[in-house]
């Protein structure tokens, strides 16, 4: 067992990971293929402007079930 877990188990404390990530809500470059002379049209959803901001946070205690917190930001212009 590591040296963080026994000390934790002994507290009773808890052990927490985090992490962050980005999203931008714009569509990919769409992009296709066509017959000679024939313009392809490609439909793209969604106006695509804005990033969303994505946080998530695993708190784990010796002898009980790991907790999953996760939280969305509002889209940013």
């Amino acid at each position: 067992m590591a040296v963080g877990k026994r000390l934790a188990a002994a507290k009773g404390a808890w052990i927490c990971f985090q992490d962050e990530a980005g999203q931008v809500l714009r569509p990919p470059v769409a992009k296709t293929w066509a017959r000679r002379w024939h313009t392809p049209v490609v439909e793209v959803s969604g106006k695509g402007s804005g990033r969303v901001s994505i946080a998530g946070l695993v708190c784990l205690k010796p002898g009980q079930r790991g907790r999953l917190v996760a939280h969305e930001g509002a889209p940013q212009p």
